[in-house]
């Protein structure tokens, strides 16, 4: 995010990953091997030749069998959740946060694989 200031985002201050997105099609970006992240705020200096970014799409809420299908096409992706005071002190394990809010997304993670259960 610490180069996607002009899509609106707030470099170490956070924003949006569809912004970010925006900005890495449009600009491209290295991959983290050849530009680590800095952790402050600056202009993004990269080697455009390095990776080239040809799109992104977003994925519908709840579509577990789309996410299942884009890990395992494509390897892990970005999904926004809802970081919680349980999140917070989570240790291992499963985590099931009955005040999770799936409309309060602020913040957004990897994610390299998924399993699906019916309670």
């Amino acid at each position: 995010m610490d180069f996607s200031w002009l899509q609106g985002n707030s470099n170490c201050g956070g924003g949006l990953m569809t912004s970010a997105f925006k900005y890495a099609k449009e600009n491209d970006i290295e991959s983290e091997k050849h530009y680590v992240y800095q952790e402050r705020e600056g202009f993004c200096k990269y080697d455009p030749s390095k990776t080239k970014i040809s799109g992104f799409i977003n994925i519908p809420k709840g579509d577990e069998e789309a996410h299942q299908n884009a890990i395992a096409s494509v390897g892990p992706i970005s999904v926004a959740i809802d970081c919680t005071n349980t999140l917070l002190r989570y240790d291992s394990g499963i985590l099931n946060d009955r005040t999770c809010d799936s409309y309060s997304l602020n913040h957004g993670v990897w994610l390299y694989d998924m399993e699906t259960k019916t309670a």
